[in-house]
């Protein structure tokens, strides 16, 4: 479906991007979520080329969610070489999951309009 010469909601892998919340806050929670339940392995390396065509979306979300989780550590990343899966242990997604909402806080830097 298209809309004004757009693609809404058609991504390449089953993910519906809600286009009327932050595709950059929604990228993060699903990539987030892939890391902790072990969908993406340690060592994993992530395209971002291949992130937005699963996605739907641009590169810019995806850069934008991948500095996000990059922050938390959940993601290294290193210049000219790629972007991969950190190893985290079990302490570590216990504790991530139970602050997990905290970097929607407006001290992350995101607008509050952006969080739902």
């Amino acid at each position: 479906m298209t809309r004004y010469g757009l693609a809404i909601g058609k991504p390449a892998f089953g993910v519906v991007i809600d286009r009327r919340m932050s595709v950059a806050v929604q990228v993060f929670d699903l990539i987030r979520r892939e890391i902790m339940d072990a969908t993406l392995s340690p060592g994993a390396s992530l395209s971002e080329h291949a992130l937005s065509q699963r996605f739907g979306v641009s590169r810019t979300p995806i850069r934008e969610a991948l500095l996000r989780l990059a922050e938390d550590g959940l993601v290294q990343i290193v210049p000219q070489v790629g972007t991969f899966v950190t190893h985290i242990s079990l302490a570590k997604v216990y504790e991530r999951s139970s602050s997990a909402r905290r970097w929607n806080a407006p001290q992350r830097g995101w607008p509050l309009d952006q969080r739902t």
